[in-house]
């Protein structure tokens, strides 16, 4: 749904965030005049006033320091990525289909890997499983379907840790019923043009795992994970130690009235369990 449309009665502006003063309560949004620049010269920045703010401006994708998945992983935040990455599936399909004479080059095109195990890396992956699938059924004759290896990471002991234990294995079941490889406590070292190397047992601490994997494929997703911006974490108010704003319970900011947080930029407490 177009956001103008979506929100006929509020006054939206397509801008980008520039900073928040919460004790003046201003938003300064910046925005470019003309054809879209790399440089800022262009650049104008324009103030608001508010009497209430909700802060919901999520997270960046977090590649904890690993700076060959940053340069060649996919990312699957924005629907620019989504599209990105569905017409490089396609060409992962079409070469595939003419390498049919070169097995092994065939399977490394036809592996393709999502790490993290979160919503974002499940619905990732399930989605691209049955596309993979139904477009090589259907118009790609030359791959045979035992090839085709779609592989979720996942450096934690289960997927969907948001979710309940029962609804975690559920979704894992699912997943293996429908062919999708699944390697749960396992750490991502290294991505290659054409490779996914693995820390085998790392786990969540990155504990052990002094074995070492290597998973050839060229198309590697990475839903790893988010970290604040730096609009959040230059805030004046209270932040846990990733950078995100510490709510109460009714995801007010600490400190601050009329002000909330909300999403992957909050650190907000669970009353009943005491976690995050």
């Amino acid at each position: 749904t177009p956001s103008r449309s979506f929100c006929k009665r509020a006054r939206f502006y397509e801008a980008n965030s520039d900073s928040i003063n919460l004790e003046a309560k201003e938003v300064a949004i910046r925005y470019n005049i003309g054809k879209k620049q790399s440089n800022t010269l262009n650049d104008k920045i324009k103030l608001l006033k508010y009497d209430y703010l909700v802060l919901a401006l999520g997270g960046e994708t977090n590649f904890f320091g690993i700076d060959s998945a940053s340069k060649n992983a996919f990312t699957i935040k924005t629907i620019g990525d989504a599209l990105l990455l569905r017409n490089h599936v396609i060409n992962m399909l079409e070469q595939a289909d003419m390498e049919y004479e070169n097995i092994e080059l065939q399977k490394s095109l036809m592996t393709f890997v999502v790490v993290g195990g979160g919503f974002s890396g499940v619905e990732t992956v399930g989605e691209l499983n049955d596309f993979v699938r139904d477009s090589v059924k259907q118009y790609y004759h030359n791959i045979d379907t035992k090839y085709i290896k779609i592989i979720l990471i996942n450096s934690g002991s289960r997927i969907l840790p948001e979710v309940s234990d029962d609804l975690s294995d559920f979704t894992l079941n699912k997943l293996e019923k429908n062919g999708v490889q699944i390697i749960l406590n396992n750490r991502v070292k290294e991505i290659g043009q054409n490779y996914v190397l693995l820390n085998k047992g790392g786990g969540d601490r990155g504990e052990g795992g002094e074995e070492e994997e290597t998973i050839p494929s060229h198309t590697v997703i990475w839903a790893g994970g988010v970290k604040p911006n730096k609009v959040i974490t230059g805030l004046t108010c209270e932040h846990d130690k990733s950078g995100k704003i510490i709510t109460n319970e009714n995801l007010k900011v600490n400190g601050y009235e009329n002000t909330f947080a909300l999403g992957d930029c909050a650190f907000i407490v669970d009353p009943n369990t005491g976690k995050p």
